[in-house]
């Protein structure tokens, strides 16, 4: 199949390289894949129809209509959004009111979306949205090197990477954590990715992740790149992540209190964390690369498009 997969290529070192994780899993299955900057999608002028249109939150939907009419719809356009759409917390009102009419505009100028917001699927009325969580990057996955030098601040334990202005259950949820683990807790904003993560969580005794913004239909794909590389991690439960990762290969928490006591028990228990960062990687390995993401979209694409 021939893929033009329009998107902001060319992250490496600025962001998790999701762009050039896909383009290489599309590859690895075979596909012909055109990788084309937003930016330059008008230099393009009106290229030969391909297979399919892949892109994620590409903003020129003037762009999009153009490509379509010239291939006379005959080319299936499909959208790949990342990230929360829609949540009630204030703090991220006009973070969603922008996501929501982002999907309001370009739903209608799509044949398929594929969102990793649960929530926002079981919402939709189109019959267009299916969930597709992200996955590992198959080019980067396995155990870091822990004698090399920690790239954070700190010297700490306990790992949390993202965003701190994630909402008022992520910014109380890291003070917290600042509060009672001091110099044991690093948090990592930006700036480290691919196998320098790697490297930072193999120094790490456990990653965990805050109790918002997920849901039990939503949740960061932090998940996947910290399993990915042997990461012993805490997570809040998500009755849906529960059929990606087991208890024996991530363990949930329902309430603070009962993550501290998680926590503190863990750094107790080295073997036991071993094993359980093992089999989380295993897991991770065997169905949550991006490769095994690509090959259901494909699936679905080719079930409900008649798209081979």
């Amino acid at each position: 199949m021939r893929i033009l997969y329009v998107a902001r290529h060319g992250q490496v070192g600025t962001s998790n390289d999701d762009e050039g994780a896909i383009a290489a899993a599309l590859r690895l299955l075979d596909h012909d894949v055109c990788c084309v900057h937003e930016s330059e999608v008008d230099s393009l002028g009106l290229p030969e129809r391909p297979d399919l249109l892949l892109f994620h939150k590409w903003d020129d939907l003037s762009a999009l209509v153009r490509l379509r009419r010239h291939w006379g719809y005959a080319t299936p356009a499909v959208f790949w959004f990342f990230d929360l759409v829609d949540h009630p917390d204030p703090a991220l009102a006009n973070r969603c009111r922008v996501r929501r009419n982002w999907m309001e505009r370009f739903t209608p100028h799509v044949d398929l979306g594929f969102c990793t917001d649960g929530d926002w699927v079981r919402r939709d009325t189109t019959g267009k949205l299916i969930c597709l969580r992200q996955g590992a990057d198959e080019r980067v996955v396995g155990r870091g090197d822990r004698t090399i030098p920690a790239l954070a601040p700190g010297s700490g334990t306990i790992l949390l990477s993202g965003i701190y202005k994630g909402g008022t259950l992520r910014m109380s949820f890291i003070n917290e954590m600042h509060a009672r683990y001091g110099s044991r807790f690093r948090h990592v904003q930006q700036g480290i990715y691919g196998r320098d993560m790697a490297d930072l969580v193999a120094s790490t005794a456990v990653v965990v992740a805050p109790d918002g913004p997920s849901t039990d239909h939503y949740w960061s794909n932090r998940v996947y790149n910290a399993c990915g590389f042997g990461a012993f991690l805490v997570h809040p439960y998500c009755t849906d992540l529960l059929m990606h990762y087991d208890d024996t290969e991530v363990v949930y928490y329902d309430s603070r209190e009962g993550m501290h006591d998680i926590i503190e028990r863990a750094l107790a228990e080295p073997v036991r964390r071993r094993a359980t960062a093992d089999r989380a990687l295993s897991r991770t390995l065997a169905e949550h690369l991006y490769r095994h993401r690509c090959m259901e979209m494909l699936r679905q694409i080719g079930e409900r498009l008649a798209v081979v």
